[in-house]
């Protein structure tokens, strides 16, 4: 009797035993670049603690992750730049479904503690800057660092590639330029933040000027051939919580995941719409836009709305310079749009080749659209004051019909209730049942020149910085073109 006793009080032990104590956790082997290294380094022991598994990390620059992953490598967390995930995407090494933006990375210059800090302002300051420094390093190129081959870039961009060679150190490891900057070894480093933070002995002059920034985009990605696809979602969950977005910031990177606010006007309504999820999809920031005219945008702003991006013609943004609420410095031109003339599908296509025939075009048609000036569309004021330059104001005003709100006035002659419209191109295009003319002749055109600013309110500079340097890149450029635009210049 006390024998069975003994032996149920044992089992009941085991059993708690079994309960209380946790199982193993998985043991996970993570591949990620440099850039991200300070970042896993710091969250890794954080992850470990929270969940029981382990972390087995090694770290390399870009082009060793990739080659690395491409050699048939082995592991179940692969972080690096979003370009190098699209590279693993597409050759079939990580689901598209299993990749997702972590944090963005921008480079910036150092100097040595206690040394003068050299002029950065602009471009040309820094290129002054360069010149007159007996040394500098950075990332060597050759080792596949990311900020390295822009950097090698920038300086065949400034003209000054060949002057810089002679008084180019490189550090035999990757990621530790820095370091020959501390020691005396070079005046100038330029680096990522996140690789200038850690170092003792020098001191942050600020970042790279204007576009000459390169914002890099870091992503995480779960390989294929994981062993623990739970654990593996595990890392990447908590790499997203508000534990491991402080470390983030704290290693000198913008976190991924923000929300910006964007005010755009209706001129520019296609192309938000077409890029807006390409964006978000490339860098894990979610947009909130609202579509207004100029007018309405301009308003709005002034009775206080705030917007962390707003993007309406150049003349609404200048006045917000002026006012104060934007920097010069934090405005972009995005893209440039025409005046065109449409009729309906299939209907004879009038003479616009001069101002004159383009009177005589319109004093002949029964009916004519464009967009109520009262609304605060730019391309409404400015056609009617060219109806009153052409003196034919007061004739054009008993067969105008307007739209009851701001909107593509084509759909009036698609439906048969204007004979002609008047509208930006890219306005015109999209609607169905119309057929375009061409431009507004000579000197009756009027050309607007779209710009975005970055308000002086926003909530997230990063990520607003992050959308604008989006809308410039050659698939945004391509996307304006096909809405009838042509994009801006840098």
């Amino acid at each position: 009797m006390a024998h069975s006793f003994v032996a149920a009080v044992n089992v009941r032990l085991l059993a708690l035993l079994v309960i209380c104590v946790p199982a193993q956790g998985a043991e996970l082997r993570v591949l990620s670049n440099i850039g991200f290294q300070a970042v896993m380094e710091d969250i890794g022991p954080r992850f470990e603690r929270a969940t029981g598994h382990k972390l087995a990390m090694t770290f390399g620059t870009v082009g060793a992750v990739i080659k690395r992953m491409q050699g048939g490598e082995t592991f179940d967390v692969v972080v690096v730049t979003q370009s190098g995930i699209d590279g693993l995407v597409k050759d079939g090494k990580v689901a598209p479904e299993n990749a997702s933006v972590v944090a963005f990375s921008r480079s910036g210059v150092a100097v040595r503690k206690g040394a003068p800090k050299p002029d950065i302002s602009s471009a040309e300051a820094l290129k002054r800057s360069l010149l007159s420094a007996r040394s500098i390093t950075y990332s060597d190129p050759a080792t596949g660092a990311v900020s390295g081959i822009h950097f090698t870039k920038l300086l065949d961009r400034l003209g000054i590639a060949k002057e810089m060679t002679a008084k180019t150190v490189f550090h035999p490891k990757p990621g530790f330029a820095a370091l020959l900057v501390a020691n005396g070894q070079a005046d100038i480093v330029v680096q990522p933040f996140q690789e200038l933070i850690p170092v003792d002995g020098i001191e942050i002059v600020g970042p790279l000027p204007g576009d000459l920034q390169q914002t890099v985009v870091i992503s995480v990605g779960i390989p294929a051939a994981v062993r623990d696809m739970e654990a593996s979602k595990a890392l990447v969950n908590f790499l997203r919580t508000a534990e491991a977005t402080a470390v983030i910031k704290t290693k000198g990177l913008d976190p991924a995941g923000a929300e910006v606010k964007v005010l755009s006007v209706l001129g520019m309504r296609a192309v938000m719409e077409d890029l807006g999820p390409k964006f978000e999809r490339a860098t894990g920031h979610k947009l909130a836009i609202t579509v207004v005219t100029l007018g309405v945008a301009v308003k709005r702003v002034q009775d206080g709305e705030t917007a962390d991006v707003v993007v309406i013609p150049r003349q609404g943004i200048d006045g917000f310079v002026k006012d104060g609420r934007a920097a010069a410095a934090d405005v972009t031109v995005i893209a440039r749009s025409s005046i065109g003339v449409a009729v309906r599908k299939g209907a004879p296509k009038p003479d616009i080749s001069s101002p004159e025939a383009l009177k005589r075009t319109l004093l002949i048609a029964k009916s004519i659209t464009y967009p109520n000036p009262a609304h605060g569309a730019a391309s409404g004021i400015h056609f009617a004051k060219m109806l009153d330059r052409l003196g034919i104001a007061d004739e054009m005003k008993s067969k105008t019909v307007f739209l009851p709100k701001a909107g593509p006035v084509g759909v009036l002659v698609a439906n048969g209730e204007a004979e002609i419209a008047v509208h930006q191109l890219q306005e015109l295009i999209p609607v169905a049942g119309i057929e375009i003319v061409g431009p507004l002749p000579g000197d009756l055109q009027d050309t607007l020149v779209f710009a975005a600013a970055i308000m002086g309110g926003t909530k997230d500079a990063a990520a607003s910085k992050a959308l604008v340097d989006f809308l410039r890149t050659p698939e945004s450029a391509k996307v304006i073109k096909e809405k009838g635009m042509e994009p801006g210049i840098r």
